[in-house]
């Protein structure tokens, strides 16, 4: 090969690699990249921001400046100057701050660079002025909800407030809540454990209308607890477990946590509404219907870390149940709760199951207080396991229909196993010192009924589930 020959390859090798170079480090990354934010201040969570703070943006490259000032967006409302140096946009407010706001700012995919390709990816993070963070969520996903508790769970704060407003929420994950925050929409649910005896039932209603989350996914858990201190309050939160046949999907799930309240809520079309695990909290004024799965359909499950070990303790207040197959179930052993001043109306006429129940799991330490609550159209209490006091209930005629004794305490099976009592209690009733006071029963049925059973673990014989009950001051002897 001649030299000439050999210098024209090699040089056009040169010119190759030249323009390979200049289109991959230079033409490429100017031209096809699409921009990205580097950095920001204040810091997406920041709380105390000084109120003379201006607010930055930091691009990866030159940008359309136009553009990004356009796609730039600060909630609430702020009037200022931008001014560029370099990469960096500054927002600087005319005035200060406002004193005591949470401010959101976002910078939509609408800002290009000078090439005219659009930011990857719209940005967006909040500060606040105070100690308190309070977002509003403007998207309506499940998504948008979840990047508002991210902020939350970064954030130096203890005071932390998500508002949902009015509108309907696609839920297609988990929202995952972090601890010391409040979660809540700007609806009031109203009419709520308003008992109406007589003709037809005016159900609970929103006014104003609330966030409606709601889900397609019969599996999905909609929102779980991620820490201590939570409020949950003024949601409405659709499941999708609409027939009784399939569907594990749950409202709120709550484990290892304590000090949580749901209030003013609306919760349906779950396997469970509320699920309670080895947790402390409280439900009041709540509406939880049509949770009807069967095996399960729980309104409110009070549970510890398993059937037979732990246990939660849960007051329920003021709520209203209908057409769930349990409204309220509990098990495990160290499981108390209470339930005061609710309205329990309308069997699932599927299943026929009781409203309140605990299983023969939570054997003789559970605890139980069920207090001022109205019964009708339902089968009202089934009891297995457990001490506590049923005092001042009224039981309405309706429930004649449904029961053969307004109190039930029944044998100590589940799904017609016998369930043994741990060693220093074997053969011993799981149900035991129960004060039965100043109910009302119209239902034309006996107001409580003891069954007999015949427990495996002695030679006793049948006898009694139960043990030292006392109604309206006088020992109960025998079975009734």
């Amino acid at each position: 090969m001649s030299i000439k020959i050999y210098l024209a390859i090699l040089f056009s090798l040169i010119i190759v690699l030249g323009a390979s170079i200049y289109f991959f480090t230079i033409y490429a990354p100017q031209h096809l990249v699409p921009p990205r934010v580097v950095s920001y201040s204040p810091e997406d969570g920041a709380v105390c921001v000084p109120l003379e703070s201006c607010v930055s943006i930091s691009f990866s490259k030159p940008m359309d400046e136009r553009s990004v000032e356009k796609a730039f967006r600060i909630y609430p409302d702020e009037e200022g100057d931008f001014s560029w140096k370099g990469l960096t946009l500054t927002f600087q407010p005319k005035g200060t701050l406002q004193k005591n706001t949470t401010y959101t700012v976002t910078i939509s995919t609408e800002a290009k660079d000078r090439w005219g390709n659009n930011l990857k990816s719209t940005l967006q993070f909040s500060f606040a002025t105070d100690m308190w963070l309070v977002l509003r969520v403007t998207e309506t996903t499940s998504s948008a909800i979840q990047k508002a508790m991210s902020t939350l769970s970064s954030s130096k704060t203890m005071n932390r407030v998500v508002i949902l407003p009015a509108a309907t929420y696609t839920f297609t994950s988990t929202v995952r809540i972090p601890s010391n925050t409040i979660v809540m929409g700007e609806g009031k649910l109203r009419n709520v454990c308003v008992a109406e005896l007589e003709g037809s039932e005016t159900p609970p209603y929103w006014d104003p209308p609330t966030a409606h989350c709601v889900t397609t996914d019969e599996t999905l858990v909609m929102f779980e607890v991620a820490g201590n201190n939570v409020i949950i309050k003024n949601l409405k939160i659709e499941g999708a477990v609409k027939k009784h046949e399939s569907g594990s999907g749950t409202g709120i799930y709550i484990s290892s946590y304590k000090n949580v309240t749901i209030e003013g809520c609306e919760l349906f079309y779950h396997r469970m509404a509320i699920h309670f695990s080895q947790s402390q909290g409280i439900v009041k004024e709540c509406y939880i219907h049509r949770n009807y799965r069967n095996g399960y359909g729980y309104g409110v499950c009070i549970v510890g870390t398993s059937m037979t070990s732990g246990g939660s303790n849960v007051t329920v207040v003021r709520c209203e149940f209908a057409l769930n197959r349990h409204d309220i179930a509990s098990n495990s052993p160290e499981t108390v709760w209470t339930l005061l001043q609710c309205y329990f109306r309308d069997n699932d006429p599927v299943q026929n199951q009781c409203s309140v129940d605990s299983h023969a799991h939570g054997g003789r330490t559970l605890r139980f207080a069920i207090l001022n609550c109205t019964f009708r159209n339902t089968r009202p209490i089934g009891l297995k396991s457990g001490t506590g006091v049923i005092k001042f209930n009224f039981f309405h005629s309706s429930c004649g229909n449904w029961c053969n004794a307004a109190i039930i305490f029944g044998t100590p099976t589940h799904n017609g196993i016998y369930v043994p009592n741990p060693k220093p209690d074997v053969g011993k009733p799981k149900l035991h010192d129960i004060q039965i006071e100043g109910n009302v029963n119209e239902t034309g049925k006996p107001l409580l009924y003891i069954y007999e059973y015949d427990f495996p673990d002695d030679e006793k014989g049948s006898r009694p589930v139960a043990e030292n009950v006392w109604v309206d001051g006088e020992l109960i002897v025998g079975s009734s």
